[in-house]
């Protein structure tokens, strides 16, 4: 088969990440996989094993299926010669209705919250393709003991985008440090521009933390 998904970047992102490692995945499995950026550029940070293309060689490209989690971008999925064309919902805020009433647009949904949503508010049931973690990337610790050191809680998710919930965590930890609890926060974090980038430089909180900035890029 030969697949493709649009996306805005290929910047160090979770939403890039998943593509990419499910692009890779499919090129292994005897499959073409292809990336669409606007500048066509490849990830720095990530051993891509597919193939780049700009936006422009979308229609010279033969395609079975083509996604993105992008509303804007639909109309270039629309006017795809791809077999299948895909929008992967992943944001339940976003306003879909006048997309939605295309019926050759198929519809994924990137959790049971999403699918409901859809079912609900557009009519619409979505292909569940629910989203997680991938298990066989993490051993779970046989001892949680600590001992001579602070008890490390480590939060991913971007201070930008609040539907994440970093500032839950935060909450948590600042309580647990006033309640006198050995605690240390670990933060992950990587700014895509510098509104992004001022929300981490001004980021403050009462117990113990490490702020882990534009981890991973360089590396493949």
């Amino acid at each position: 088969m030969k697949l493709g998904v649009l996306l805005p970047h290929t910047k160090l992102y979770g939403g890039v990440k998943r593509f990419l490692e499910l692009g890779n995945i499919f090129v292994r499995m005897g499959h073409s996989f292809y990336v669409f950026t606007p500048d066509g550029e490849g990830p720095e940070w990530f051993k891509f094993e597919g193939k780049m293309r700009t936006f422009d060689q979308i229609a010279e490209t033969e395609l079975d299926a083509l996604w993105t989690t992008t509303p804007k971008f639909i109309p270039l999925i629309e006017q795809s010669g791809a077999k299948h064309k895909i929008f992967y919902h992943v944001r339940i805020k976003e306003r879909l209705k006048k997309w939605l009433k295309n019926p050759e647009l198929e519809l994924y949904a990137c959790s049971t919250n999403v699918y409901e949503h859809d079912v609900k508010k557009y009519g619409r049931k979505a292909f569940k393709a629910i989203g997680g973690v991938t298990l066989a990337n993490y051993q779970p610790k046989t001892d949680y003991s600590v001992k001579d050191r602070p008890f490390v809680v480590m939060g991913y998710g971007r201070l930008a985008e609040r539907v994440k919930g970093t500032k839950y965590v935060v909450k948590a930890c600042e309580r647990l440090y006033k309640k006198g609890y050995n605690i240390k926060l670990l933060l992950f974090d990587t700014a895509l521009n510098d509104e992004w980038q001022k929300k981490i430089d001004n980021f403050k909180c009462s117990c113990p933390y490490e702020f882990v900035q534009n981890y991973g890029k360089g590396e493949k």
